[in-house]
């Protein structure tokens, strides 16, 4: 709790100047370090409080649960969070080789942190150690730094499509109810533990298949008390905390289309249209064609004034010429009336005699 409400003194200068932020992130990191190799140099403190030789101090009160010995994977933590905010909206592009290698590195110091100091724990006696302060100081101070890193390594990666098969086991959705419950698991699972073990009345002999029901019993216990404590307080005070902060209300979505995916598992933002925008684009096309019509009905403007009027001109041609063809076919017909008015009068004389001929014969 204290390390929230401790957070804004470094996310401040990191939103406002990147530099001076991590600057000050490394200045509390350096400090830590040095206070965490202090104390085990001046208390004679194991790599860890599960040794059976005993420190000067009682380890789990004044160094195993103390805030300052747990800062340094917070302090990770947030760097890694401002990452994730400046990538948000980028495609980060990481070689094979690279992704590889710090894949092996991650799984390796994952591995070293949690196994590195079984053959010390082997050979110790009460009577005497195996380890040196100079590997106490090493495991103390940086166990905790090299497991945040690998973790913070093995997300970003997974976030961003480099993960592969662990990407998929851990994207399961099967894990979506049990991940609301870690927090609660982390607050009760020392508790259930504590009365697991101190509550035998008899001795406990070591082996491997008892060491496994103790897991699983103990697992299903902690998360079935989280669940309890997810219904009773965190879920309502989740809610309460929307209410006040103005985040209860969301607007209401229409149904979401399927969205559509990329070979390379990005998905297609072109899919996910605000619905004002897909009308604004369905109406894109009419008032284009409407305005094509329009254009084609008219001269376009920019065409050169003597382009415009052969334009003109080839357009009056039509006219011009049925003009001329009426003209003609009238000039015909007045032609032919005068023919046949000059015929008329030449042949009536030849009748009129040929008619009075046939009258004094007879």
């Amino acid at each position: 709790m204290q390390f929230y409400f401790l957070s804004p003194i470094l996310l401040i200068p990191l939103w406002r100047k990147p530099k001076y932020g991590f600057v000050l992130g490394a200045m509390i990191y350096t400090l830590l370090t040095f206070i965490i190799g202090f104390l085990v140099v001046h208390y004679h403190l194991p790599p860890t409080h599960v040794f059976i030789s005993a420190p000067d101090i009682d380890m789990t009160t004044w160094f195993y649960d103390m805030p300052y010995v747990r800062f340094q994977p917070y302090l990770i933590g947030i760097f890694f969070g401002y990452l994730f905010y400046k990538t948000k909206n980028m495609e980060v592009k990481i070689p094979h080789v690279i992704n590889f290698i710090l894949w092996q590195l991650s799984l390796v110091t994952m591995f070293a942190v949690v196994f590195g100091l079984a053959g010390l724990r082997k050979n110790e006696t009460p009577n005497g150690h195996t380890w040196t302060v100079f590997e106490s100081v090493m495991y103390n101070c940086f166990h905790k730094t090299g497991w945040s890193l690998a973790l913070g390594w093995i997300v970003f990666s997974c976030h961003k499509g480099y993960g592969g098969l662990i990407d998929d086991f851990l994207s399961w959705k099967a894990f979506v109810p049990l991940s609301k419950l870690t927090y609660g698991a982390y607050l009760s699972h020392i508790v259930i533990q504590f009365m697991v073990f101190f509550t035998q009345t008899s001795p406990i002999y070591f082996s491997d298949f008892l060491m496994s029901q103790y897991f699983m019993g103990i697992a299903c216990f902690t998360f079935g008390t989280a669940f309890v404590q997810s219904l009773v307080a965190e879920s309502p005070f989740v809610r309460l905390e929307k209410i006040l902060l103005g985040g209860a209300a969301k607007p209401k979505k229409p149904n979401p289309k399927p969205k559509s995916e990329l070979p390379n598992g990005h998905v297609n933002i072109a899919a996910d249209v605000p619905p004002k925008e897909q009308e604004k684009a369905t109406e894109i096309p009419a008032t284009k064609a409407t305005e094509i019509i329009v254009e084609e009905s008219k001269i376009p403007n920019d065409v050169p004034p003597k382009e415009q009027e052969k334009a003109e001109t080839a357009t009056e041609i039509p006219a011009t010429k049925a003009t001329e063809i009426i003209a003609e076919e009238s000039k015909i017909q007045n032609d032919v009336k005068t023919a046949d008015e000059e015929i008329t009068k030449t042949i009536e004389p030849q009748i009129s005699a040929t008619s009075t001929r046939k009258d004094s014969v007879a």
